[in-house]
């Protein structure tokens, strides 16, 4: 954890086969998750390689997170519940 209140920032190793060595930043206050290059737009719509976008719902549901937002070094800022409908 770094910081306090508004500004404190929480980071995650992503501990997953694809994303090993790839970290996440999650802000609390703003319900909002950094999810470095695992989460990338599809040319053809969509997202690239779902197994990712389970990835990233995977480490939400290991650190308790209550994402809201996500953004990525791809990635504009999405609704989480956009990855979330991608995996159904």
């Amino acid at each position: 954890m770094l910081g306090t209140g508004d500004n404190q920032m929480e980071i995650y190793p992503m501990y997953t086969e694809s994303g090993e060595r790839m970290m996440v930043v999650y802000f609390p206050a703003k319900k909002l998750l950094y999810t470095s290059d695992l989460v990338q737009p599809s040319s053809k719509g969509g997202f690239f390689m779902k197994q990712y976008l389970s990835e990233i719902k995977d480490m939400v549901i290991r650190e308790g997170s209550s994402v809201e937002n996500i953004f990525g070094m791809h990635l504009p800022l999405i609704s989480y519940s956009k990855l979330l409908k991608e995996l159904e």
